[in-house]
């Protein structure tokens, strides 16, 4: 491992949002060959999967046929409290309850629906500026913010007044920042995981926890808040009125904007195969 190097961390499961596809075959299927073809292998210490014990076995076969990467499965049970029980609280909380077991000065959170569209490394994650990129936009989902606020007690107006905000996954969390986040949330909450019952109780997400947190200890300036800087992602498709293919093509082909990653949401009604049929015009799959 060396100073050049980070972390990536998917919360893996195979239930979905739709019946009749699930997670880990979307991963198995689109984003990782296209973390194959396009990340930098020797730039990632630990490819970090958390996911049911149930599930280990599994996706250690999916892992398997996949040389190269150092990977680390982890059962959520390890880290999460037995009482969790929202799908959403569990992906969300492990995003944040991994960062003791990270190696790496920061860590690249993505999601089953993610996947690469261009080269991407260690070398990438900050702009020329030497700060880190980030997805930057407004407060886009105000209530997410409040009911995450509320849990640090800091005050809203900051927060809202803040000229630009951190998005959803994929996203670089700084290792340390989160492990401080944590033993803030432990103090206040109580150890033995109980703070994360906190965090399912205020519908919190994890990119607005950790934005705060960095404002209250001004270090939002780790990240490069320019509008015209990198951003991790676009032309993501979050809607069933986002047309595939129109946006899968530009997630590969617009080199105008400068960004690495997209991902089209499993909340959507788009199936695997529709997906997988697509990008396979763009990556060997």
């Amino acid at each position: 491992m060396t100073d050049k190097q980070f972390s990536i961390v998917l919360a893996l499961k195979n239930a979905t949002h739709n019946e009749g596809t699930n997670n880990l075959e979307r991963f198995a299927r689109i984003g990782l060959p296209t973390y194959e073809k396009f990340m930098k292998k020797e730039d990632v210490a630990e490819f970090i999967i958390v996911c049911p014990m149930a599930e280990m076995e599994k996706i250690k076969q999916v892992t398997a046929v996949y040389e190269g990467w150092n990977w680390k499965i982890y059962g959520e049970e390890q880290l999460l409290h037995i009482g969790l029980r929202a799908g959403w609280a569990k992906q969300q909380t492990i995003k944040l309850a991994i960062a003791p077991l990270v190696k790496t000065g920061e860590y690249l959170i993505i999601d089953d629906d993610t996947y690469l569209t261009r080269p991407f490394g260690y070398d990438n994650l900050r702009t020329k500026s030497g700060k880190l990129i980030m997805n930057r936009i407004n407060i886009d989902f105000p209530f997410f913010y409040l009911w995450s606020n509320q849990i640090l007690d800091y005050d809203f107006d900051k927060v809202q007044d803040f000229p630009v905000n951190m998005a959803i996954t994929p996203e670089i969390f700084n290792t340390s920042v989160v492990r401080d986040l944590v033993k803030l949330l432990v103090t206040k909450y109580g150890s033995q995981k109980q703070w994360q019952l906190k965090l399912e109780q205020n519908k919190f997400t994890e990119y607005a926890l950790y934005w705060i947190y960095l404002q209250m200890i001004n270090k939002t300036d780790m990240y490069d808040l320019n509008e015209k800087s990198p951003q991790l992602y676009n032309y993501a498709i979050t809607s069933n009125d986002q047309p595939l293919e129109k946006y899968i093509d530009l997630a590969f082909n617009d080199k105008k904007s400068p960004f690495y990653f997209s991902f089209v949401q499993s909340s959507t009604s788009y199936k695997v195969d529709e997906i997988y049929d697509v990008v396979k015009k763009y990556v060997d799959i």
